[in-house]
């Protein structure tokens, strides 16, 4: 998650240095590190809230997560918007700088509470059966 959350901060705070003389290709590609940063906080994030829900619980885990995505979306569409209007004041690069930033911030925080994220379970001892026993449960088959 961390290293994800660094690699996603890399590129927001480079697409903070975007100007109209800047290529087409690179909002394109700081936008896909960006992507592929985040991509990999999301993934271990939600599989440790579902580790820590007990397996009854882990239905409802589950509807909440995609109400909460849901929610999250409408709002971040929102605030991105009102960032783009109030930054940009007529100037769409520097609406685009100012929603650089406000991803860079949200980032960090992500960065900072990346630590309380459960770590791996520990690994389970499974005996392991001895040779006499399974050679005979084979020969069954």
């Amino acid at each position: 998650v961390r290293g994800g959350a660094f690699v996603a901060l890399l590129g927001a705070l480079a697409f903070t240095r975007i100007d109209a003389g800047s290529a087409e290709g690179w909002p394109a590609f700081l936008a896909l590190v960006i992507g592929v940063g985040l991509g990999f906080v999301g993934a271990p994030t939600m599989g440790s809230m579902y580790r820590t829900l007990p397996p009854p619980l882990v239905p409802q885990g589950s509807s909440v997560l995609y109400m909460l995505n849901q929610l999250g979306a409408s709002v971040g569409i929102a605030a991105v918007t009102l960032i783009m209007d109030v930054a940009g004041d007529g100037d769409p690069l520097a609406g685009i700088r100012a929603v650089a930033w406000f991803a860079a911030g949200s980032i960090t925080v992500i960065l900072m509470t990346a630590v309380l994220l459960p770590g791996r379970p520990d690994p389970v001892d499974v005996p392991a059966a001895p040779l006499s026993e399974a050679a005979p449960e084979r020969e069954r088959r």
